[in-house]
Formats: structure tokens, sequence, C-alpha cells
């Protein structure tokens, strides 16, 4: 009688690819960076209490601001064989700010949130979806937008763009 093969379990089935972090620990990683960042230029944030919706709180020009966190491991390709690109999904949110961190590049962009909403496209649910190319691959028949039309707001652990950004609108 043949030996069977024994099947995977249901576990094994649907696992992420080695090495692949969470989303958990990339949020803890790029809460980290985003705090990290802002403090090299003299700014202290703290994670938000978990009654707000927002994920740091900052105190910047004798003011409290609220940032909401958005966060990617890495540029993926669009539709899955397209140009490198970015992508984020804001929800309905009281934060003032938004930033968006993308942790293979050590980068973050930090704008208000208004900003995000009037170039995002508004989805169901009150969420806003943000899309932008990082490098284009081939032709590209995209209407979203160069990661470089984002430069003001971006930052790196640097932060300076961060802190303009911050002193721009607050205060």
């Amino acid at each position: 009688m043949p030996a069977s093969t024994p099947k995977p379990s249901d576990s094994s089935r649907k696992r992420s690819p080695v090495g692949a972090p969470s989303r958990a620990a990339i949020r803890r990683q790029a809460l980290e960076f985003l705090i990290e960042a802002l403090a090299a230029v003299g700014l202290r944030g703290e994670p938000a209490p978990n009654n707000v919706a927002a994920d740091l709180v900052v105190e910047a020009m004798g003011e409290t601001v609220l940032i909401r966190l958005l966060a990617a491991a890495a540029p993926h390709r669009r539709g899955g064989r397209g140009s490198l690109g970015l992508h984020w999904m804001l929800p309905d949110a009281a934060a003032e700010f938004v930033a968006l961190v993308d942790l293979s590049r050590r980068r973050g962009w930090l704008m208000p949130a208004a900003d995000f909403r009037a170039r995002a496209q508004p989805m169901s649910g009150g969420r806003f979806h943000l899309d932008w190319i990082v490098s284009p691959l081939g032709k590209t028949r995209s209407r979203a937008s160069g990661e470089e039309e984002f430069a003001r707001y971006s930052f790196g652990l640097g932060a300076q763009n961060a802190s303009l950004v911050l002193r721009r609108y607050v205060g």
C-alpha cells in the first residue's frame, strides 16, 4: 500500500511568507520611527490614549496635536505587476495630521489631514484612499501622482520637514 502524503494543516496553508512582519509589527516599528524622528528635532510624541481616534499625541508650539499613523512595510507592485507604489487608507479620524511611513526606506510624510483628504479619493464608510507612484516601471497609464509631489511633507530621521509642517499649521 503506498504511503499517503500528509495534508498541510490549516495553520500552515495560510501562513505569511517567511520573514514577513505582521501588521501589528509594522505599525509598532512605524510608531517608533515617527517618535524617534520627531525627537530628533526636539518634538516630544507619545502614543495616544486608546479612547482617542489618533495614534500619537505631540506637543508642538504650546499646543497638543493629534497624529494618525498609516504605515507600509515597503512599496508594492500596483495591480500585482505594475509600477511600484504606496497606497494609504485613512479612516475617519479626529487627528489634525496624518503621518505616512514607509519602513523599507525609513521615510515618512507628515501632512495636515485636510491636505490628505483633498488629494485622496473618497471611499465608502468615510474613508479616504491616497496612492502614488514611487518608481514607474514601463508604460504607466495611472492617474496616480508621483512621489515627488509629496516632497514638502517628506521626512527621514532628521525630521526637519516634519517640524516645519507642524510649525506651518500649528499655532
